[in-house]
């Protein structure tokens, strides 16, 4: 298979994915802003929902399915870390909306690039302040970042995909602990749900080990592939409806 730009760790098309407007401000994505219930902030995995390339990476059904109805917009950017979305933030990124949930599911890039723990847990943290402050109505559905094994992937987290994945754990906890007595704020870990029963990853939600290869080695998986994006979907699914307070999406 010929070699694919790997890791989300390569682009940062952060321009392509800022609001895109109609001349007057109210446009976002196709959807007028005023009918914004759902942001959704993240790198590449959440990125990924654009695409329609079956087998592994056929996301628009399932966007149709479970995000649209929300009039959901996507600024997932591949390659962004916790400090990337701050910045975009800062810049105005949520300016013209008024949600009713921002959905962050970020990290994996900052323990994947030698970020420690403690600063991925205060990029997380810090993420769900100014949303808070920029949107004081929203709520704030945080995803714990997904199980993965970078084996052979071209960052320093590659050196040993193991502590990269239980540094993930850490923060996770550690987020999880924050969030508890925040009213504004949910936590969501899904990593059962991509897990095998010995607690190793199952590699076949992920498309990088069928898809991905760097220097001609097959990458460890670390992007949820359509069944993988199916599961996240079917879990977000009713933590969503609680938090949009709606019976009928």
């Amino acid at each position: 298979m010929a070699m694919m730009s790997c890791l989300c760790l390569f682009r940062m098309d952060a321009v392509a994915a800022d609001p895109g407007t109609d001349g007057g401000g109210a446009v976002i994505q196709g959807v007028p802003a005023a009918d914004v219930q759902l942001v959704m902030l993240g790198d590449s995995i959440t990125d990924n929902l654009r695409k329609s390339e079956p087998p592994l990476r056929d996301f628009q059904p399932i966007w149709k399915k479970y995000y649209a109805p929300y009039h959901a917009v996507n600024f997932g950017v591949s390659g962004c870390k916790t400090v990337d979305v701050i910045r975009r933030i800062q810049g105005g990124l949520l300016d013209q909306l008024q949600p009713k949930v921002v959905m962050l599911l970020i990290g994996t890039n900052d323990t994947g690039t030698g970020r420690s723990v403690e600063q991925t847990v205060e990029g997380i943290s810090d993420i769900v302040k100014l949303v808070h402050a920029k949107l004081p109505t929203a709520r704030i559905l945080v995803l714990g970042i997904l199980p993965n094994d970078i084996r052979d992937w071209h960052v320093i987290g590659a050196k040993d995909p193991a502590a990269k994945w239980a540094a993930d754990r850490l923060v996770n906890q550690r987020v999880e602990a924050l969030l508890r007595d925040v009213p504004y704020a949910t936590f969501l870990n899904m990593e059962k749900s991509f897990l095998n029963a010995d607690n190793t990853v199952n590699e076949q939600l992920f498309y990088d080990p069928w898809e991905v290869n760097f220097l001609g080695r097959k990458c460890g998986p670390l992007h949820p592939n359509t069944q993988g994006a199916l599961r996240m979907a079917e879990a977000v699914e009713p933590v969503l409806k609680r938090l949009s307070g709606s019976s009928d999406q």
